[in-house]
């Protein structure tokens, strides 16, 4: 008898069209959006819509939304100064009724404009005319070349996705930088995760000769992230940032890091490596009973 398993695709429902996620208007302004039709590609589950928290920026939700789940409306009205001079950063999630893993957020942001009261201006630091610095670090980069690169501020995850090979520029520093000039490419770098915090971006990288990396103390090979495309091509009204695209300014267009000892198994010298050290271990085992 011969068993066969079918696995079929779930994928999450979408917007017929894509909706608007940047939103500006001033103090005392209403404003209502409907967001276009939603539908599930494959038909085996009704499709819903709601509004959430932008994660680790829930404390920059507009408290001033209000969304109506029946004609999928969203309405905004900062009737207070206090909202005035501020971004705020809000998630609007579509996903399958019957699921709470089915689903897609868009990342989404409201800036309303005008003068904030001393409070709002102390507690976010940012006034009428002041730009948003945004930086970006390599955090980290272990030993089996897994890393991750961090903004300081939510950014469109979905637009650097889509555009992540342009925007950067990727490559390594041996040590013998200073004496050959050479920035050096790397065997693969792979995204392998554009986090729900809109800040984060995992990846994994590989090296020609992995073997060689990290093996001085007073001397570093060095993995490099930097900006390569052009601010126009990233500032429009569908690019990196969250908003008004006046408001925010990469603070720095370099990254860094000391790489570590690498141990790529799958590289064919390192795979020989490891064998013929287990092949000694059982002969020094050997030569111990013996």
């Amino acid at each position: 008898m011969n068993l066969y398993i079918e696995v079929l695709a779930n994928t999450y429902p979408d917007f017929v069209s894509e909706p608007e996620t940047s939103f500006v208007l001033g103090v005392n302004e209403v404003y209502q959006y409907e967001l276009p039709a939603v539908v599930d590609p494959e038909g085996n589950d009704e499709p819903e819509v709601y509004v959430g928290y932008m994660e680790q920026q829930e404390d920059k939700y507009p408290e001033f939304l209000l969304f109506t789940n029946s004609t999928n409306t969203i309405k905004f009205n900062p009737d207070s100064k206090k909202y005035g001079g501020r971004t705020y950063y809000f998630t609007i999630v579509v996903k399958e009724k019957n699921s709470d893993s089915v689903k897609y957020s868009f990342y989404a942001t409201v800036r309303v404009t005008g003068n904030s009261t001393e409070e709002a201006s102390e507690a976010y630091d940012i006034g009428t005319s002041k730009k948003t610095q945004v930086n970006y670090t390599i955090v980290e980069v272990d030993e089996k070349g897994k890393g991750s690169l961090k903004f300081t501020t939510p950014i469109h995850m979905k637009w650097l996705e889509e555009n992540f090979q342009s925007f950067f520029k990727i490559y390594w520093r041996d040590t013998q930088y200073r004496k050959t000039k050479e920035n050096l490419k790397l065997l693969d770098f792979k995204p392998t995760n554009f986090s729900s915090d809109a800040m984060t971006i995992e990846f994994e990288i590989k090296f020609a000769k992995p073997y060689r990396i990290g093996l001085l103390v007073k001397k570093s090979d060095r993995l490099h992230i930097d900006v390569q495309m052009d601010l126009k091509d990233y500032s429009g009204d569908y690019g990196l940032w969250l908003g008004d695209p006046d408001t925010y300014e990469l603070g720095n267009t370099q990254s860094r890091l000391k790489l570590p000892m690498q141990f790529d198994f799958e590289n064919e010298v390192m795979k020989a490596f490891r064998h013929t050290a287990a092949n000694m271990y059982w002969v020094i085992i050997g030569l111990i009973v013996v």
